[in-house]
């Protein structure tokens, strides 16, 4: 399978975890000239953009967050809103949960993240379903 069809796949998988968690949810389709962001999800008055990436080798090179999807993590969060993350799904189909804005500042020091890293910065789908208060 092919970079854009395992992040295709990804997306359409998260947006049903989501969904299986009482959120509305909607993958952004796939343009040539890039979306905002992979998906949004709402539940309760709170809504929630994410960026959605594969990371088969255990490793995220933060150069594949894309201008366009920063600028939009920085907009939302400029406008007031505080759920911005990206989804990254390793290996072992384990997904982590990063705050975006942490990972935009994290950026400037390390270019390329490897799993301990994503451990430290983020927490297990699972978990942030069990903490998030949505």
């Amino acid at each position: 399978m092919n970079n854009k069809r395992l992040g295709n796949s990804f997306e359409q998988e998260l947006a049903q975890i989501f969904y299986k968690h009482g959120f509305w949810a909607h993958c952004f389709a796939s343009k040539a000239a890039g979306q905002p962001v992979d998906l949004i999800a709402c539940k309760n008055d709170v809504g929630v953009i994410i960026d959605a990436k594969v990371c088969s080798d255990d490793v995220f090179d933060t150069a594949r967050m894309e201008e366009n999807q920063r600028n939009s993590m920085m907009l939302f969060d400029y406008c007031g809103n505080s759920h911005k993350y990206y989804a990254l799904k390793m290996a072992d189909n384990t997904i982590y949960i990063c705050s975006g804005m942490v990972l935009m500042m994290h950026r400037q020091e390390k270019r390329v993240l490897n799993r301990k890293d994503i451990e430290e910065l983020g927490i297990p789908l699972d978990e942030w379903f069990r903490r998030c208060g949505i």
